[in-house]
């Protein structure tokens, strides 16, 4: 099939690559009117029963990773979490309207280095209620998760691990939808939409005339069988 053909069938078939370019117009419009995201982020750490030191100074350091650690795995249900890199953002990576409680990579990609007798809780929503709600709620899931995993292993009162919130109030930012993410989201849509149509045209047409030559071959066959006498004229 030539260019010229593929331009043929576009006339004919104008209404139908018309209904797919209005299609992607609509994703085009949404997608440019996409609005920003509120965020924010805090870190729970844990703290050695009754030590009055910093986290850095904390001799059970490493105890309290592994606390950490677990805690983390119980929030993600035994599942592998997703990681992110220590200065990620949860609308950096895609992520609109949800939360996420993550051990501090200290690392890399491709290598981890947990070393923050912590845990990251960060929330991105629609609005700043929305954020400041959300990581309230994770907060106090994970405080539960650690006062329960203490109490089922039978730790006294007394000897129990602490949880300290830092910063206890964070600040709620607003990100903009870059200029340069934007454009390449556009630019893709229109070039799908390009595609779509042409594609979509063009295969439409195949459909259209492989039905027409079905038909025709069902009525040669007739005209030949009757021809021969098989079917009473």
């Amino acid at each position: 099939m030539t260019t010229w053909d593929v331009f043929q069938i576009l006339r004919a078939r104008w209404y139908a690559a018309i209904a797919i370019v209005l299609c992607g117009g609509i994703a085009f419009l949404t997608l440019s009117h996409q609005p920003g995201v509120y965020y924010t982020g805090t870190t729970v750490y844990f703290r050695s029963p009754g030590s009055g030191v910093s986290i850095a100074q904390d001799w059970q350091r490493s105890s309290l990773v592994a606390f950490a650690a677990t805690v983390e795995r119980i929030y993600d249900g035994g599942k592998p979490a997703d990681r992110l890199g220590e200065s990620a953002t949860l609308q950096g990576a895609g992520i609109t309207r949800g939360s996420s409680v993550l051990l501090p990579n200290m690392g890399g990609q491709w290598q981890y280095s947990f070393d923050t007798p912590g845990l990251n809780v960060k929330a991105a929503g629609p609005t700043p209620e929305w954020v400041r709600t959300t990581l309230a709620t994770e907060i106090a899931r994970i405080r539960a998760i650690a006062a329960h995993q203490q109490e089922v292993t039978g730790v006294s009162a007394e000897n129990r691990i602490s949880v300290d919130v830092s910063p206890a109030s964070p600040s709620i930012g607003y990100s903009f939808t870059t200029n340069a993410m934007k454009m390449r989201a556009l630019g893709a849509v229109g070039l799908l939409t390009v595609f779509a149509a042409v594609g979509g045209t063009v295969l439409i047409d195949l459909l259209a005339r492989l039905r027409r030559y079905r038909k025709l071959d069902r009525e040669l066959q007739l005209t030949l069988a009757a021809y021969r006498g098989e079917i009473p004229s």
